[in-house]
């Protein structure tokens, strides 16, 4: 979830499950599997930070820009461009 200045909260994690119960607004997460870190710890309820920090900016995001899905796909292009 990310707020007005840009900054997230804690979400959902990949791989949990949403699930709805009679009342439609009562919904909750089932996590599917663990993902375990290369110490051998779980990932779960630990904060998970991205690579590269980009925050997006509400007057870009009303204008349909998403400034962190263009650096991912910069980020990547790089990548694939040094591996050749």
């Amino acid at each position: 979830m990310t707020l007005e200045d840009g900054s997230s909260l804690v979400d959902a994690v990949v791989q949990t499950a949403c699930a709805a119960l009679q009342d439609p607004s009562l919904v909750f997460g089932i996590p599917i599997i663990g993902y375990r870190l290369p110490d051998g710890s779980y990932l779960e309820n630990k904060q998970l930070d991205p690579d590269i920090l980009v925050l997006n900016a509400p007057e870009t995001v009303v204008q349909g820009e998403d400034t962190q899905l263009r650096t991912a796909v910069e980020e990547l292009l790089k990548e694939i461009d040094s591996a050749k």
